[in-house]
């Protein structure tokens, strides 16, 4: 026996009495088609992969179906019916090891950044969780935490004419409903500790390191200025393991194109960080260009 954890019907014809509906199980997905009374069709189209909970799914502006599995994120075509997974090989160790028992996983689609909001939520209610959304235009992954006492324990799509009013709304812990906006600078009152840290690149050949010489950054205008710390090491594994070989820091203050940054650091792999503590700034990045050149072998 399979539990159904979600259910949505998302095609109807009424004038036939005909439907196509996901059926969501824990382990399973099948696609139930006609009346099932009247000779309908079952179909199971993926097996070994299902929805973790009620919540767990949210619906795009084209009409495919995102899902969160016990082993990642998953997209279903709901005009061919496949299902393809997105985070096979991104957030691998994050998505494989929720608990389910322990956290509320539920997602949200938002319209005005065209991506998805997996909240997932603690129930003991003394732990922050970590969230993730899914930038469908860019397919990239950002994790975000939020204050303890917004959680959130719920999110929804609010689907609008007026795109002023195409909002993802979050319910806290303290009972509060709250939407995202870009122009405040805190959560609330909490400060945000703003920063992006992107993933470890390859500047050297497999057996050759890079010279990084320059950097090259267009802030965006009217941004305020950052801090950008570069670190380098042979492998990405040290570097995410926080084991650097070498690092360089500096700030940028000028928006715009600014004037190339000259600091050196070789290595192999290497990764930059750009952040800004202040609350009371905000700022935004269009480029940020590395010039690196060939050094000598890996030391």
């Amino acid at each position: 026996f399979e539990q159904k954890t979600a259910y949505e019907v998302y095609q109807c014809d009424w004038s036939s009495d005909v439907c196509s509906s996901d059926l969501g199980g824990s382990n399973s997905i099948r696609m139930l088609r006609g009346d099932p009374a009247a000779g309908g069709d079952n179909i199971r189209i993926a097996n070994g992969i299902g929805i973790v909970g009620p919540r767990a799914w949210a619906e795009d502006r084209k009409g495919n179906i995102y899902f969160m599995s016990h082993d990642g994120l998953y997209i279903m075509n709901v005009a061919g019916g496949g299902v393809q997974g997105i985070s096979d090989t991104v957030l691998d160790d994050l998505l494989r090891t929720i608990d389910i028992n322990a956290n509320f996983v539920h997602l949200a689609y938002d319209q005005r950044n065209d991506g998805v909001f997996i909240f997932i939520y603690p129930l003991d209610g003394t732990t922050v969780g970590t969230h993730i959304f899914y930038d469908e235009r860019q397919q990239g992954f950002w994790l975000d935490k939020y204050p303890l006492s917004i959680g959130p324990t719920s999110g929804i799509s609010v689907i609008s004419d007026d795109p002023d009013e195409r909002f993802v709304f979050i319910g806290g812990v303290d009972g509060y409903v709250r939407q995202f906006d870009s122009k405040v600078k805190d959560d609330d009152g909490t400060a945000i500790d703003s920063y992006i840290e992107y993933s470890p690149q390859h500047v050297g050949g497999d057996i050759i390191e890079g010279v990084l010489i320059e950097q090259h950054a267009v802030m965006v205008n009217g941004s305020d200025g950052l801090t950008w710390t570069v670190r380098g090491a042979k492998t990405a594994e040290n570097l995410i393991d926080d084991l650097p070989d070498g690092t360089i820091t500096g700030s940028l203050l000028t928006a715009g194109f600014g004037r190339p940054i000259r600091s050196r650091l070789r290595a192999a792999i290497m990764q930059l960080k750009l952040e800004n503590a202040n609350p009371a700034e905000t700022w935004a990045v269009e480029r940020w260009v590395f010039m690196v050149r060939a050094g000598g072998r890996r030391r």
